[in-house]
């Protein structure tokens, strides 16, 4: 969802449109985001529900899983815009807004280790969630800086091109597919 909210500007090249309208970006930005954090509002709290349907009746045995799941929403609510934003991609925002936070977490859990926190009492992985923190709000502010200095022009957008082997094969499966539909379905 992160992704979609500027991806489809630059997919359908709408974007110089959105960006010469008479109204200021930080306006456009604000109800963009709000939509966006109304729509992701729904699985993170259906999330919570489960774990704490879950983990409740266990004594909260594991509570980085209930930690886990908002922190994926709120690492999809900052980082994908920012991402679609550097890129120009919905596909490579969402990818990014993945794989930035999985980075992070996973050289703070390294640095960690290397350091030898566990010696102090503090575990490996403690290091990995102020890292992701402290990228939620700077990532925010990146996309949000990077969307009030976007300048409307008309240039092509750059598309994914599948490789043209690759394309031939699934085209002749999908005409064989289609060719086998018939009736109200084929229609």
């Amino acid at each position: 969802m992160g992704g979609v909210s500027f991806g489809n500007e630059f997919q359908r090249r709408t974007f110089s449109m959105l960006l010469s309208q008479p109204i200021p970006r930080a306006v456009i930005w604000r109800e963009k985001m709000l939509v966006l954090g109304a729509s992701g509002c729904c699985w993170p709290l259906a999330a919570i529900w489960a774990c704490l349907w879950f983990f409740v009746p266990r004594g909260w045995a594991d509570l980085d899983a209930v930690l886990l799941l908002p922190l994926v929403g709120l690492c999809a609510f900052c980082g994908a815009p920012c991402w679609t934003l550097q890129s120009g991609n919905g596909t490579v925002g969402v990818v990014s807004a993945a794989g930035v936070p999985s980075a992070i977490a996973i050289i703070g859990a390294l640095a960690g280790q290397v350091l030898r926190f566990s010696k102090l009492g503090i575990g490996e992985e403690e290091l990995s969630l102020p890292l992701v923190l402290l990228y939620l709000p700077f990532v925010y502010w990146l996309g949000y800086s990077k969307f009030k200095g976007m300048e409307a022009f008309d240039a092509p957008a750059r598309e994914l091109k599948l490789p043209a082997r690759l394309e031939a094969i699934i085209e002749r499966r999908l005409a064989a597919v289609s060719a086998r539909l018939t009736g109200r379905l084929g229609a």
